[in-house]
Protein backbone atom coordinates (compact mmCIF):
# COMPACT_ATOMS: atom_id res chain seq x y z
CA UNK A 1 0.00 0.00 0.00
CA UNK A 2 3.03 2.39 0.67
CA UNK A 3 4.08 2.01 -3.01
CA UNK A 4 0.77 3.19 -4.13
CA UNK A 5 1.54 5.50 -1.74
CA UNK A 6 4.18 7.00 -2.77
CA UNK A 7 3.14 7.12 -6.47
CA UNK A 8 0.32 9.29 -5.11
CA UNK A 9 2.22 11.48 -3.00
CA UNK A 10 5.81 11.99 -3.33
CA UNK A 11 5.91 15.10 0.04
CA UNK A 12 6.67 13.54 3.30
CA UNK A 13 4.40 10.63 4.72
CA UNK A 14 4.95 9.66 8.62
CA UNK A 15 3.24 6.61 9.82
CA UNK A 16 2.53 5.04 13.33
CA UNK A 17 0.84 2.11 13.25
CA UNK A 18 -3.01 3.16 12.09
CA UNK A 19 -1.96 6.92 12.27
CA UNK A 20 -0.77 8.84 9.78
CA UNK A 21 0.79 12.45 8.68
CA UNK A 22 1.53 13.54 5.21
CA UNK A 23 3.38 16.84 4.68
CA UNK A 24 2.51 18.83 1.47
CA UNK A 25 4.46 21.38 0.26
CA UNK A 26 2.14 22.09 -2.77
CA UNK A 27 -0.49 24.80 -3.60
CA UNK A 28 -4.30 23.57 -1.29
CA UNK A 29 -5.97 22.77 -4.77
CA UNK A 30 -3.08 20.01 -4.84
CA UNK A 31 -3.45 18.58 -1.76
CA UNK A 32 -7.35 18.34 -2.59
CA UNK A 33 -6.24 16.37 -5.59
CA UNK A 34 -4.09 14.33 -3.77
CA UNK A 35 -5.97 13.58 -0.71
CA UNK A 36 -9.25 12.72 -3.21
CA UNK A 37 -6.62 10.13 -5.13
CA UNK A 38 -5.64 8.56 -1.89
CA UNK A 39 -9.09 8.10 -0.54
CA UNK A 40 -10.22 6.73 -4.18
CA UNK A 41 -7.07 4.13 -3.35
CA UNK A 42 -8.65 3.13 -0.29
CA UNK A 43 -12.05 2.82 -1.70
CA UNK A 44 -10.86 0.11 -4.32
CA UNK A 45 -9.27 -1.92 -1.87
CA UNK A 46 -12.85 -1.36 0.48
CA UNK A 47 -10.73 0.19 3.25
CA UNK A 48 -11.66 3.79 5.01
CA UNK A 49 -9.85 6.52 5.62
CA UNK A 50 -10.51 9.89 7.35
CA UNK A 51 -8.62 12.51 5.83
CA UNK A 52 -7.82 16.02 6.53
CA UNK A 53 -6.28 18.48 4.62
CA UNK A 54 -4.13 21.80 4.58
CA UNK A 55 -4.49 21.81 8.29
CA UNK A 56 -1.51 24.13 10.23
CA UNK A 57 -1.76 23.00 13.65
CA UNK A 58 -2.56 19.09 14.28
CA UNK A 59 -2.64 16.63 17.08
CA UNK A 60 -0.36 13.56 16.18
CA UNK A 61 0.32 10.75 18.74
CA UNK A 62 1.16 12.77 22.03
CA UNK A 63 2.42 16.13 20.35
CA UNK A 64 0.74 19.13 18.91
CA UNK A 65 2.16 20.62 15.57
CA UNK A 66 2.06 24.28 14.80
CA UNK A 67 3.13 25.02 11.56
CA UNK A 68 3.01 28.25 11.42
CA UNK A 69 5.77 29.44 14.40
CA UNK A 70 6.64 25.64 13.23
CA UNK A 71 6.64 24.80 17.09
CA UNK A 72 5.39 21.33 18.46
CA UNK A 73 4.24 20.88 22.35
CA UNK A 74 3.03 17.86 24.52
CA UNK A 75 -0.61 16.64 23.32
CA UNK A 76 -2.57 14.25 25.39
CA UNK A 77 -6.22 13.67 24.80
CA UNK A 78 -8.75 14.38 27.41
CA UNK A 79 -9.01 12.28 30.40
CA UNK A 80 -6.29 10.11 29.37
CA UNK A 81 -4.26 9.96 32.64
CA UNK A 82 -0.56 8.67 32.51
CA UNK A 83 1.04 5.74 33.83
CA UNK A 84 4.32 5.81 35.04
CA UNK A 85 6.91 3.19 36.01
CA UNK A 86 9.63 4.34 38.44
CA UNK A 87 12.80 4.13 36.57
CA UNK A 88 14.37 1.04 39.04
CA UNK A 89 11.72 -1.01 39.03
CA UNK A 90 11.92 -4.58 37.50
CA UNK A 91 8.87 -4.07 35.89
CA UNK A 92 10.07 -5.56 32.13
CA UNK A 93 11.35 -8.80 33.80
CA UNK A 94 7.50 -9.21 34.54
CA UNK A 95 6.26 -10.89 31.51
Amino acid sequence: MIILLKRICTDTIGLYRDDWLAVSHGPPHTTERIKKEICKLFANKKLEITIEANKKLVNYLDVTLDLNPRKHYPFMKPGNVPCYVQAKSNESQRI
